[in-house]
């Protein structure tokens, strides 16, 4: 399970891929992806569908709260240049995230740095303040 301070959540179902526990926005709404389904064998191909949300899958989306994203899925995949206080924003086409504004959906604000982590997290109940 996705480590976070957990918010509101909203039903979705996927219009493309995304992995659990990773930024996800679908129809405007973003947050992180949390699979609901569950395996009723398993075999090793399951290994990916346990943590993968596939296309037309019911899925959570975590919505509010502070969630913790790794330095992989920043802009630049990387914790350099981040600051308290940036801004991050959801590309809908691909759920990356990103600092430009442009057409990109509100995703929240960097509140804590993890450095020793190699992640942040970002408070997702400040996208008002955006």
């Amino acid at each position: 399970m996705p480590t976070s301070n957990p918010g509101v959540r909203h039903k979705a179902v996927a219009t493309k891929a995304v992995v659990h526990g990773k930024p996800c926005v679908e129809l405007g709404v973003p947050g992180i992806a949390a699979k609901n389904t569950q395996l009723t064998t398993w075999t090793a191909p399951d290994a990916v569908s346990a943590t993968r949300v596939e296309v037309g899958e019911n899925f959570i989306i975590m919505v509010g709260g502070e969630v913790r994203v790794l330095a992989a899925d920043l802009p630049g995949a990387t914790l350099s240049g981040r600051a308290v206080g940036d801004k991050m924003y959801i590309v809908i086409a691909d759920n990356t995230l990103t600092a430009t504004v442009g057409t990109n959906v509100k995703f929240g604000i960097i509140s804590e740095i993890l450095t020793a982590e190699g992640a942040v997290f970002i408070n997702t109940n400040l996208r008002d303040a955006m």
